[in-house]
């Protein structure tokens, strides 16, 4: 926890947990501004904020994640949460601030990222209306069409006119609580058919609404040419 003046930009306070986290004492805080113990690009994020804060007269917290500067010199990713202190005439003149080090969050969202992309599957997420929210670097690879293009964009515009039925239905088991897997035609940027297998992850709030969800795509089409070409043979 640390107070700083809105005028000078002095640290007018620490609690003595920034000493395991910045190295600094609390009596050597004392003598350091705002600046002094974030990088630059994280000073002028927070400047901003700040600025938009006392303009729009805002006293709820605002939160960020910085970067923070060691004593040392090494960056430290920060979670903060700050507010401004007014007075009783209602003039702004401090700010308060709770910062965390969130490096093991970090570095496990980066391992979980990391994962994720390479991983043979195809990932997508989609909302309670089946737009898509998230896609990893395989299910781009798989469908042709760039990130950009799939986020925001409804994961029916995939679905072949053969089995978007399917789809609608697998839809409707969603929202009744359901979960079971089940087999698609999706159609690629260049306009191929691709067979893929779905297994979906739901997720519904404490009412048990349907919110969305994740599900793994795997490419099939190879399989399913094997598999006709076996039962044509068979005949």
């Amino acid at each position: 926890m640390y107070t700083i003046n809105l005028e000078t930009e002095k640290i007018t306070y620490t609690s003595p947990s920034i000493k395991k986290m910045l190295g600094y004492t609390t009596e050597e805080c004392l003598s350091l501004s705002a600046k002094d113990v974030v990088t630059t690009e994280s000073y002028t994020i927070q400047r901003q904020k700040l600025l938009e804060a006392l303009i729009n007269t805002k006293q709820e917290p605002e939160f960020m994640e910085l970067e923070a500067m060691h004593k040392d010199g090494h960056i430290i990713p920060v979670e903060i949460h700050v507010s401004i202190v007014f007075d009783k005439q209602g003039n702004p003149v401090e700010i308060l601030g709770v910062s965390r080090d969130i490096t093991k969050r970090k570095k496990a969202e980066k391992k979980y990222r990391t994962l994720v992309n390479t991983m043979q599957e195809g990932l997508v997420g989609v909302d309670a209306n089946w737009n898509i929210n998230f896609v990893n670097d395989r299910f781009v690879e798989i469908i042709g069409y760039p990130k950009e293009q799939l986020i925001g964009n409804s994961f029916y515009k995939l679905i072949s006119k053969d089995t978007v039925s399917v789809a609608e239905k697998q839809h409707e088991l969603r929202i009744d609580g359901k979960n079971s897997l089940y087999e698609l035609e999706l159609i690629t940027s260049d306009k191929k058919k691709l067979s893929v297998l779905c297994s979906p992850n739901p997720s519904y709030d404490i009412n048990c609404n349907y919110l969305g969800g994740f599900g793994l795509i795997s490419d099939i089409t190879e399989r399913k040419i094997i598999e006709k070409e076996k039962e044509e043979s068979q005949k």
